[in-house]
């Protein structure tokens, strides 16, 4: 989710969350997303199948958001220049 203060088109947030899948799942896992400001804020929602392409099983691994997740996340923020950083709290938030 963006903050409401965080101005991004639904074109660019779409990119967004694809390109955070797409790198993320190293496009090896079916997914499905969605953007929309149905509240005050764009926000997005992801689903992907756990079960791989090659038939692999997804296994979040303890440290992930740390050394994966939320480098990602803040990397692809500064690209589209969202503002959004997950390191930082936000207002009504906790910052992922």
């Amino acid at each position: 989710s963006f903050s409401k203060d965080e101005t991004i088109p639904a074109e660019q947030a779409v990119e967004f969350v694809k390109e955070w899948t797409e790198e993320y799942l190293a496009g090896a896992y079916d997914y499905a997303c969605s953007v929309h400001k149905d509240r005050d804020h764009m926000h997005m929602h992801l689903v992907f199948n756990s079960v791989s392409r090659s038939g692999g099983k997804y296994r979040y691994q303890k440290g992930d958001w740390e050394k994966v997740i939320r480098p990602l996340t803040n990397r692809l923020a500064e690209k589209y220049h969202t503002g959004w950083q997950t390191d930082r709290k936000r207002a009504g938030g906790t910052g992922h």
